[in-house]
């Protein structure tokens, strides 16, 4: 049985990122390194990948061919400076490094999210320390700590504006914050275990939760409160993913069932069953016609929720639903994060 502590640790040791064309199911990968994961994140423009490791540690590789430009600074507050680290601080200084990856080291816990902002040089962190960290990828330092949660951070999420970002923690609350101050602009209270995952609405006015407590809940940034919750999940809920269009909400966790929620009138509007195994990632593509999803069970589906499609729930060979248009084995690599880019192309990050 899975601790506190460890929910969001795989106990794996190599890290594969691949870029997947859902139709024809091509496959790239970037990097093998030995370590333990618990995060994967790709840059809006697609320049950089950022994972964040049960050792504390945080890495960040260039996507494209090329190296990353690093330059000590006087300005990081994750590290200690003595006099004797400025005998020859001239010399140092016009002389910047050139790095195939860049490792980021602040946080005294495991690195469960990070996080890239939209179009701007900046990363947030997640840690089981209980903090929030922005970072600089101008000169790869941490700028700021955030301190408002008690115990582990589980998930953190940026509205698509950049103007703030949320976390969940396994102290039970949601929060709002924006980089420019360092405590929660708002907590949002109600879940009676974990919150597991968190996501914002495209439009930036909500945000969901997804918990331990086996709910799902919408709240309105405004007032705080709770507009929506939405039940009859199984287990531990550990994704979340909103349709670009706003009107769907797809849940996932540990009872392998896909359920899609009409965010008009907050109830059920399609039940996707097929995983085997306990479901870690989810994402619509741009015209939110379709869903994929990936998990433990190391396979990537991709489902229609066009409505009207199968919208009866039917469920073919006993278990699999009839709206699943393609399923694909990655061997032994555990599915952890899945991203459409905006020309369709399906992004997987997975362990082994």
């Amino acid at each position: 049985m899975k601790t506190n502590s460890d929910k969001r640790k795989f106990h794996v040791f190599m890290i594969i990122v691949k870029l997947a064309i859902i139709f024809n199911f091509t496959v790239t990968i970037f990097f093998v390194i030995i370590c333990r994961l618990c995060s994967v994140d790709i840059s809006s423009d697609q320049g950089m990948i950022s994972a964040g490791f049960e050792d504390s540690s945080i890495k960040i590789w260039r996507v494209s061919p090329g190296s990353l430009q690093t330059k000590e600074t006087d300005t990081d507050p994750s590290k200690l400076f003595l006099a004797a680290d400025y005998w020859n601080v001239e010399s140092e200084e016009s002389s910047p490094k050139y790095e195939e990856s860049v490792t980021l080291k602040a946080h005294n816990g495991a690195v469960y999210k990070t996080c890239f902002f939209n179009q701007l040089p900046y990363l947030l962190s997640g840690s089981e320390d209980g903090s929030v960290r922005l970072w600089d990828l101008d000169s790869f330092t941490n700028k700021v700590c955030y301190n408002g949660h008690n115990y582990p951070v589980w998930d953190i999420d940026i509205s698509n504006s950049n103007d703030y970002f949320t976390s969940c923690s396994q102290d039970r609350t949601a929060k709002l914050w924006t980089t420019d101050r360092i405590y929660p602009l708002r907590s949002f209270v109600g879940h009676t275990a974990d919150i597991d995952c968190v996501k914002f609405h495209p439009n930036s006015n909500y945000i969901a939760t997804g918990s331990s407590d086996r709910t799902v809940r919408l709240w309105s940034l405004q007032d705080g409160k709770s507009v929506r919750l939405m039940q009859g999940h199984r287990g531990t809920i550990l994704a979340l993913a909103f349709s670009l269009n706003g009107q769907y909400l797809a849940s996932a966790g540990d009872d392998r069932r896909i359920r899609v929620w009409d965010l008009n009138t907050g109830t059920l509007f399609k039940e996707l069953r097929g995983h085997t195994e306990t479901v870690h990632a989810l994402s619509f593509n741009k015209d939110s016609t379709l869903l994929a999803s990936g998990g433990i069970d190391c396979c990537i589906k991709a489902w229609d929720v066009r409505k009207g499609v199968n919208n009866n729930n039917t469920v073919v060979d006993g278990h699999t639903s009839a709206e699943m248009i393609g399923s694909y084995q990655t061997k032994s690599a555990t599915v952890i994060w899945l991203n459409y880019t905006k020309h369709n192309v399906l992004q997987a990050a997975g362990t082994v």
